[in-house]
């Protein structure tokens, strides 16, 4: 929320969560749409920094590779990963 009570998105990130139980520490780096010259001018003075349309579209689809993006920092993440049942799932870990 900025000094005027609006909210904004202020960049995206994808971090993969562990399959390993046990605390983990992440850094997930965050970034933002480029955007035109208008929409950067726009936001540098009213905020509001371009968004995208569909952002599931950056992870599950290759035509992201054209979109122009910056970086504008980075999030870090303390997770505890709990894990039941996995042997009577089959599933073998760490």
């Amino acid at each position: 929320m900025d000094s005027y009570g609006r909210n904004d998105i202020a960049g995206y990130g994808v971090v993969l969560v562990p399959a390993t139980p046990g605390t983990h520490e992440l850094e997930c780096v965050i970034w933002r749409p480029y955007g035109t010259f208008m929409e950067r001018l726009s936001a540098s003075f009213l905020g509001g920094w371009p968004q995208l349309t569909n952002p599931e579209k950056t992870v599950l689809d290759e035509s992201r590779y054209p979109l122009m993006t910056e970086t504008v920092g980075a999030v870090h993440i303390t997770l505890s990963v709990v894990t039941s049942r996995t042997d009577d799932l089959g599933v073998k870990l760490g």
